[in-house]
């Protein structure tokens, strides 16, 4: 590989753009939702160390909604 494919390389993200390009972006949105439902559960009621891994798959499940909203603001502008 080299040093310019592996600069480009980063900048591609295929599972977001399948998500995008299906047309199901709300529908997979609201699995991510109802799975961040399922984890604060665990949360709440799991043990420490589980507890702790569910609020940390929370946080990542809410930066990805985050980045799709905002992507899918940009593509509708």
């Amino acid at each position: 590989m080299t040093s310019e494919t592996q600069e480009t390389n980063w900048r591609q993200f295929p599972a977001i753009q399948r998500v995008f390009e299906s047309g199901r972006l709300e529908e997979f949105m609201a699995g991510c939702a109802s799975t961040c439902r399922q984890l604060d559960e665990l949360a709440k009621a799991g043990s420490p160390e589980t507890a702790a891994r569910a609020r940390s798959a929370m946080n990542a499940y809410g930066h990805t909604l985050r980045l799709l909203q905002d992507l899918a603001a940009r593509a509708a502008a």
